[in-house]
């Protein structure tokens, strides 16, 4: 999970200010990241289970199983903070994710990683509940896999 703060719109007037107010939030802001080791971490854990049921069972009719997937998620929790005259006058805390489905059909020497095969992005759950998470990769590895079919038959 990044965690990026954001002090530029504090006031460039009082940079002690600036300074103390960043170093007090900075704690704040990433006391929520998690440390995970990966066995209980609810996103690996479903794209773990979306890679292998992929794998297993992604097969159209006269279409190619894809010999390549890729699963990235990118996960954004942004915290910003404006002050003037030592009052806090905004905070405002963003979380949003992303994930990007890469499907390639073919082989190495011809396949469909050529414009509508280059992956869909999509948005994802930003709680952590493994079965909206496994159907948003399968809904975006659906529609991968169709645009890859399409792109290697173009």
């Amino acid at each position: 999970m990044n965690t990026i703060l954001s002090c530029a719109t504090i006031s460039v007037r009082r940079p002690l200010l600036a300074f103390i107010l960043c170093s007090l939030l900075l704690p704040f802001s990433l006391a929520g990241s998690k440390s995970s080791n990966g066995k209980d971490d609810a996103v690996l854990s479903a794209m773990r289970a979306e890679l292998e049921r992929s794998k297993s069972h992604l097969k159209m009719e006269n279409v190619d199983a894809p010999y390549y997937v890729e699963y990235r998620i990118f996960d954004a929790d942004e915290y910003s903070a404006e002050a003037a005259f030592g009052a806090l006058r905004s905070d405002v805390r963003t979380r949003v994710r992303f994930v990007r489905v890469v499907v390639r059909i073919g082989d190495y020497k011809q396949d469909s990683y050529f414009g509508q095969g280059e992956g869909t992005i999509d948005l994802m759950p930003v709680d952590d509940d493994l079965f909206a998470l496994r159907h948003q990769l399968w809904l975006a590895t659906d529609r991968a896999y169709k645009s890859a079919a399409e792109s290697l038959t173009a």
